[in-house]
């Protein structure tokens, strides 16, 4: 790993790649099937400089009717958070999926994470997790990012940014926040797209896991 990139907190939709729709929200098992890439950035907890790495996966399902499918471009880091409800337990969603295929034992470093993710690719380890969909309008967040900066240049825009005009103009970019905020097709699911009711632009769904559950499952 070489190439130390900052992350910019709310930056970091991709618009979804032009392959096959998503598989719907549901419960799923599958494997890593492609390890896109690894690289590490840097955060600040508690006053204290720290470097994580960021992991770029595809997943492949396991069974099902959805068998064979992929789960394309998750976003999988080592950054720890504490659980919700109260809970003291701390973790981070790399550790969630590690957890989930019962890999053990757990890392410790940057690079023991990578060379888990390596070792649970080449085994084919088996996990679990929870999908949903996400509908995103880059034209919406792009001028409402500029509009915070009163910068004319999106790209001048997002380096002058801060944490708060980020969050502003990710609100106003995020137009379906689940599987549900999708139109209904004619066969008792959901339209992969429609036009975004703000700007017209086209707003393709985005899988993206939510939890990865812990093994046995």
């Amino acid at each position: 790993m070489t190439d130390e990139i900052k992350v910019s907190w709310g930056d970091d939709w991709e618009e979804a790649p032009m392959f096959l729709p998503p598989p719907p929200a549901g419960d799923y098992r599958a494997f890593i099937h492609e390890i896109r890439e690894v690289k590490p950035f840097r955060t600040v907890v508690d006053g204290a400089e720290l470097t994580r790495i960021n992991a770029v996966l595809d997943f492949k399902i396991l069974g099902g009717p959805h068998d064979g499918e992929t789960v394309n471009f998750q976003r999988i880091s080592n950054m720890e958070f504490q659980r919700r409800g109260g809970s003291k337990v701390i973790s981070s969603k790399m550790s969630d999926l590690l957890n989930s295929s019962g890999f053990q034992p757990q890392p410790y470093t940057n690079d023991g994470y990578e060379a888990a993710l390596n070792r649970m690719k080449e085994d084919k380890r088996p996990c679990a997790f929870t999908l949903e969909w996400e509908g995103f309008c880059s034209t919406c967040y792009g001028e409402a990012l500029k509009t915070a900066t009163s910068c004319v240049d999106l790209a001048a825009a997002k380096s002058v940014a801060n944490k708060d005009q980020f969050k502003l103009a990710s609100n106003a970019g995020m137009k379906a926040k689940n599987y549900r905020g999708f139109p209904e097709d004619n066969n008792g699911g959901r339209l992969d797209f429609y036009l975004c009711p703000a700007c017209n632009g086209e707003i393709r769904a985005r899988a993206r896991i939510v939890q990865f559950r812990k093994a046995p499952w």
